[in-house]
Formats: structure tokens, C-alpha cells, sequence
């Protein structure tokens, strides 16, 4: 890559004759769907969160008639770094788009080359079971044998890959005076996942199919995310009030979909359609919120992906983690919470973040992860922290393993039923145990909370590399707690609430002179409901329109009858005498209201 003036020239060398007709085909095709990506990587200051030093002071009384000697002073601290530095990218796909010419109109890009006659650049199609009950389709690349393209396990929804990583929903609300014309809108990003055993146990099966040597450098086929061409993906959705006419889905014709960046769709409903909605997010047998990704793949072949939205399965982190080696001085954890450890700093996947993004090779690599199949150690941590302990591989001493700490990192519980790990040195894999975790019961964790425990190997091993752990999280699941998701997925800018009109009445004969004791003629009434809202009535007004919010939540939730309020009744007599109900009436839903005088 060369900079001329202020042109930016790019080459990229190829490695076969397959590879340039391959090139040349999807350059001169728009139905490949190539695309130029520039990268714009940027190195910034990320704010580090300081953890406060508490001074320790201690009492000590000195001798009666002996000056104590002032202590030598303390060197200054060195000051915490505020900011950590950190690496960003920028993606930008380049117009035109798909990255396509037309060979008669743009004849000098591809000037000299006249593409290999009889050359096979079409895609050759696997299919391999997996213990899912599904045969996977693999389709390996005409110009690099070796190279075998696949197409996600699913699609979910993705919790957002930073900050309190709470699901890539959004609920908003528009104004209405009844709960009848009220409507919400419910957004969503679902994000590819793929399960690494399958990949793993095709690679070993996709082998045998190789007729040629493998490239150097790899020990079995190579796996790449499939890219269907643009407008070859569509998304389908079942979903309250959706058109079942042509089958269970309803065609999302204006969903935004792609498989390597994922889904985005936007629905419009009533409220009672959102009521069903949001209930089916925290069912595991309703079909609403099922969908299927198609893939056209050729005018007889295709693909279908599944599609399920439901808060106990999402892609994207939930746990924190964090480990550190143990020494021979350093003691085994015991079962606890692990709230005094505040190191937590890493999370366990960035796939989501990368799909999002659109960042190809890492989407890739952290899709094969399996989102939160597996928590990662980090080797260049573990590697320094090796070495301040103990020296790595000395003369006798045994592998003990690492401490680790998991915390979780989103806002509902998550229940540990089983763990399984596996400590892992470079391409080496260790069974462990696990120690100070008991999982007689079922291990509940609060948002926030930690639980540390160690790994270590469960046979006598020589150390050598750091070792880190990768986690079986098939025994970790989340417990959806609808109030907190309701919380973090609601559009702050929205209306919370509607209103309904309430239409407070009192007959005439109310504000009458008694003729036993004209004092207690009543001269006014008033009405506090316990929205906050007033109406007054007199022997002038005998009738007022109010307009009472309801909380949304209370409908969706189901907490309360959606047109339910209650009031207070203050009476003020022609005296100035006052009497004031001390406590809120029973509740009412009707929306013309006679205020009993007591």
C-alpha cells in the first residue's frame, strides 16, 4: 500500500490463477455482492475507573514522658493512570455498492486478463450432521479448496457488547387518550451465532474431501461465514397481528438484513398486541417471535436459518471474568461471592460488538466462540503475572492452575446448574476440576454479584506456558426478570404513560340547602385522583373532564387493570367546615364517576 499525492494505492497479491478468475468474476458479477471496505484505525484514551485507596489506621499509645519520633515521610504514590490506551476502528464500505464494473463500461480495470477457460469457481456442497438433529451445509470454494463456507446455527437477539449489556431492544410509546389507540414500537438487532463444536467436529469430517495438499501453516480445513449477494437474504417474522395468509411467517420487507451484520426490524403495535409480544420474549414454547432467515443460493437451491427472540438465549455477554495463576503461596478459593474482589475487567466475548460493526474477520473469530460458549483468559496477562510469581517450567514444579472470578454483568439473575473447564496451554488441552464451587444446588447470581473458585488440572502436570481456562457454560443460564428488562429497553424519551378521560359528575341535589341545618350545605366538592390530578364540582359546575395517565408498565406487566385509578373525596361546606377522606376509595374503572357523599 502506497500513498501517491493524495491517491492511496492498494495491492493485493494473489496466490493461484483460481484466485484472480475468482476476482475477476465477482468484480464483473453484481450477484457475488462484493464489497471494498476501508478500515480506519485509531489509537485513543479509554477513562480508567479508579478503584479508592482506603488508608488503614492503626492506635498506638505512647510511653508516658518519651517524645515519639516524628516518622520518616512516605514517598509520594505515583498517580493511577486515568486513561488505558486502546485501539478503535471505523468501517466504511466503499460505493459503488455491491463493488461491481461492468466489463464494457470500465474496459481498462480489466485490461490484460482473460480468465481461465474450464476453470471451476462454482461452490461444492457438504451437508454434515450435527448432534442438533440438523445437517449443516458447507460449501467449499472452487479456487481454495481448502477454504469451506458455512451458514450461522441461528440468529438472536444481541445484548449490547459494553456498558451494562443490556438486550439490543427498544420499546417506545406515542400518545393517545385511550389504551385502545395506543401504539408501541418494538425494534430489535438479532446477531448470527454459531456453535465452534460443530465447526470443529465438520472440519475433521470436511478432510477427507480435500484432494489437494493443505496450505501451509494449517493442519485442517479452513471455515469462513457464507455472504449471500444483496437482496438474496430475507427475513420472516411471526408475530402478534401478522399476516399468516401465505404461511407462519409474515415477509419482513423492510427488515435490514445480512448474515454477517445480523437483523434489524422495527413493529408496529397496539397494546394489547405489545402485551403479547412481550410475554412471548419470556416463554420458551410460544411460537410468536420465531422467525427464518431464507437464503436464495441459485435458482433450484436455498438456505434456511432460524430465528427466535427470547430473553434467556441471547448473543452477547453476561458474565464477567477474570483469573490469575495460582502459587504456591496463594490459597484455594472457597465458596463464596467474591464481593470484596474488584478486578473484574474482562468480558467474555466481543462478537457481538464485531457483527455489529461489521468487522468480517472479527465476526468470524468471535462468532466461532459461540458468543458464550466459552470464557477466554487473556495470555499476555496470565504470561506477565506467571512470571512475577513464579518462573515458568522450573526444575520440579507442578501446573496448579489459575483462581478465577465470574460476576454477573447484566440486570437479571443467573443461575449456575453445572460448569464444566478445560485449562488449555497454547494447543494443548488439560482436564480440570473445578474447586470451592459447590453445585450440590443450584448457584444463584445476583446482578453485580462474583463467585470465585479455582481450576486446577486434574492430574498431576509439569508447568510450563501460563495456562487459561475455556468454560462449558451448557449448565449457565439467565433468568429473565421482566421488571429490570422493561427498565433498560424502554425508550427514555418516550411517554411512560396514556391517558384516559374521566368524566366526574354530582346531581344537583348534592349542593342543596338541608332544611333541617342550612350550615351543612355543602358549597364545594373536590376529587384528588392518585395520578396527581384534581376536579372540582359546585352547584355551577355539576360535571369536569379529566384526563388521567396511566402507567404502561402496569398494562404490560399485567400489574393492575389497565383503566384502573383510585381517588380521595374532600367536601367543604358553605361554613368553611372541611372533611377529607383519609385514606384512597376502592378502585374504579369507569369513566363517568358520581363521588359518594359521606
Amino acid at each position: 500500500m502506497a500513498l501517491k499525492g493524495r491517491v492511496l494505492q492498494a495491492t493485493l497479491r494473489l496466490d493461484s490463477v483460481q484466485q484472480r478468475d475468482l476476482l475477476y468474476q465477482s468484480l464483473r458479477d453484481r450477484a457475488f455482492g462484493a464489497m471494498l471496505i476501508v478500515r480506519r484505525a485509531i489509537t485513543v484514551g479509554v477513562p480508567v475507573q479508579q478503584v479508592p485507596v482506603r488508608p488503614i489506621f492503626g492506635m498506638l499509645a505512647p510511653a508516658l514522658g518519651v517524645v515519639q519520633p516524628l516518622p520518616a515521610p512516605t514517598p509520594p504514590m505515583p498517580p493511577a493512570p486515568s486513561y488505558r490506551q486502546a485501539d478503535r476502528v471505523v468501517d466504511q464500505t466503499v460505493d459503488p455498492k455491491p463493488f461491481a464494473f461492468s466489463p464494457e463500461l470500465h474496459k481498462y480495470i480489466f485490461s490484460g486478463i482473460t480468465p481461465s477457460s474450464g476453470e471451476n469457481l462454482e461452490l461444492t456442497r457438504y451437508q454434515v450432521p450435527w448432534s442438533d438433529g440438523r445437517s449443516h451445509t458447507y460449501y467449499q470454494d472452487g479456487a481454495r479448496p481448502s477454504l469451506f463456507y458455512y451458514l450461522p446455527d441461528s440468529f438472536k437477539i444481541a445484548r449490547r457488547p459494553d456498558g451494562a449489556h443490556e438486550p439490543l431492544i427498544s420499546v417506545s410509546f406515542g400518545q393517545a387518550t385511550s389504551v385502545e389507540d395506543l401504539k408501541a414500537t418494538f425494534s430489535f438487532i438479532a446477531v448470527p451465532y454459531v456453535d465452534p463444536k460443530r465447526l470443529r467436529a465438520a472440519g475433521s469430517k470436511l478432510k477427507a474431501s480435500l484432494s489437494e495438499p493443505l496450505p501451509k501453516g494449517s493442519d485442517g480445513p479452513q471455515f469462513e461465514p457464507l455472504l449471500s449477494a444483496p437482496g438474496k437474504t430475507h427475513f420472516s417474522l411471526s408475530y402478534p397481528g401478522c399476516d399468516t395468509s401465505k404461511g407462519p411467517f409474515e415477509l419482513r420487507e423492510k427488515a435490514m438484513v445480512d448474515l454477517r451484520s445480523g437483523v434489524h426490524d422495527s413493529l408496529t403495535l397496539s397494546l394489547a398486541q405489545f402485551q403479547s409480544l412481550y410475554d412471548a420474549l419470556f416463554s420458551p414454547s410460544s411460537l410468536l417471535l420465531t422467525g427464518k432467515v431464507d437464503v436464495e443460493l441459485g435458482s433450484d437451491s436455498g438456505e434456511e436459518i432460524p430465528f427466535s427472540a427470547r430473553l434467556d438465549d441471547l448473543g452477547g455477554d453476561f458474565l464477567g471474568y477474570t483469573e490469575q495463576p495460582l502459587t504456591e503461596g496463594t490459597s484455594r478459593a472457597t465458596s463464596g461471592d467474591g464481593s470484596g474482589d474488584s478486578s473484574i475487567e474482562e468480558s467474555v466475548s466481543a462478537a457481538v460488538g464485531d457483527a455489529i460493526k461489521g468487522d468480517v474477520k472479527g465476526a468470524v473469530g468471535d462468532i466461532a466462540t459461540g458468543l458464550v460458549g466459552k470464557l477466554f483468559g487473556h495470555g499476555k496477562k496470565d504470561k506477565d503475572a506467571g512470571k512475577k510469581d513464579k518462573p515458568a517450567g522450573s526444575s520440579g514444579s507442578v501446573e496448579r492452575g489459575v483462581q478465577a472470578t465470574l460476576q454477573n454483568i447484566i440486570e437479571s439473575q443467573v443461575q449456575v446448574q453445572a460448569l464444566g473447564a478445560t485449562l488449555v496451554r497454547g494447543l494443548e488441552e488439560l482436564p480440570a476440576a473445578i474447586n470451592g464451587l459447590d453445585l450440590a444446588q443450584p448457584v444463584q447470581i445476583s446482578p453485580g454479584e462474583q463467585i470465585t473458585f479455582t481450576v486446577t488440572p486434574s492430574k498431576p502436570v509439569k508447568a510450563g506456558e501460563p495456562v487459561h481456562v475455556e468454560y462449558d457454560l451448557g449448565g449457565v443460564h439467565v433468568i429473565p426478570d421482566k421488571d429490570a428488562i422493561w427498565k433498560v429497553t424502554l425508550d427514555p424519551k418516550t411517554s411512560e404513560s396514556y391517558l384516559t378521560t374521566i368524566t366526574v359528575k354530582a346531581p344537583a341535589s348534592t349542593f342543596a340547602v338541608p332544611g333541617d341545618d342550612p350550615s351543612r350545605q355543602i358549597a364545594s366538592m373536590v376529587v384528588d385522583f392518585d395520578s396527581g390530578v384534581s376536579a372540582e364540582l359546585n352547584a355551577n359546575k355539576l360535571e369536569a373532564k379529566v384526563d388521567l395517565p396511566h402507567p404502561v408498565v402496569n398494562f404490560v406487566l399485567r400489574k393492575a387493570d389497565p383503566g384502573e385509578y383510585r381517588y380521595k373525596l374532600t367536601t367543604v361546606l358553605v361554613n368553611g367546615q372541611q372533611t377529607r377522606d383519609s385514606d384512597w376509595r376502592p378502585p374504579e374503572t369507569t369513566t363517568v364517576l358520581f363521588p359518594a357523599v359521606r
